[in-house]
């Protein structure tokens, strides 16, 4: 999925789709959005209410969501600082991304939408100067963890029970954002 999106990503650049911050929605998009967030992550991680005050909050990490028109179709949430929370795998000033959501039932648009919130965030992380991007993933999202491994994210090691018992979650890391930005399109 992600090198046809790149692909088309590079010829149709914000024809079709568009990303913005969390902070530029209407009361209308930050409802809509609240409750996609609840059905899709609730099920798999239980209760998100402190979580969504702290996306909300806009304090420490950043919330983008991709649209076309006004329909919301995913979203990717990061943090603002650098983190070595899993230096002892090796992961040292990364950007961890919190989130990476598609709400969109369409798999042909599904690569194309997640190249462009994986640009975003991998432009904030050359920014940042980050070592690298990372982050978990239940074992149960296949779909989204092909898209990390797609886009040339590897595993670095699994967790049993880290937030569901008998699921596994993956922590998965890019050590290099220059070049996932370019592969995006930056």
């Amino acid at each position: 999925f992600m090198t046809l999106g790149t692909k088309v990503l590079k010829k149709t650049r914000d024809q079709r789709f568009n990303v913005h911050s969390l902070k530029r929605c209407t009361k209308v998009q930050l409802n809509y959005f609240e409750k996609l967030f609840h059905e899709t992550i609730e099920p798999v991680y239980g209760k998100q209410d402190k979580f969504l005050k702290k996306i909300f909050s806009g304090l420490d990490r950043e919330c983008k969501l991709i649209f076309e028109g006004s329909k919301i179709l995913g979203t990717i949430i990061y943090k603002k600082k650098l983190s070595n929370e899993y230096e002892q795998y090796g992961i040292k000033d990364g950007i961890e991304i919190k989130t990476f959501l598609l709400f969109s039932t369409n798999i042909k648009w599904n690569g194309l939408q997640a190249a462009y919130l994986f640009r975003d965030v991998a432009s904030f992380a050359v920014e940042k100067d980050a070592n690298c991007l990372f982050g978990t993933v239940s074992e149960k999202k296949a779909l989204h963890m092909n898209f990390f491994y797609n886009l040339g994210f590897q595993d670095v090691t699994k967790f049993p029970d880290f937030y569901e018992p008998g699921i596994y979650e993956k922590l998965l890391c890019h050590k290099n954002p220059f070049s996932l930005r370019e592969r995006m399109g930056s």
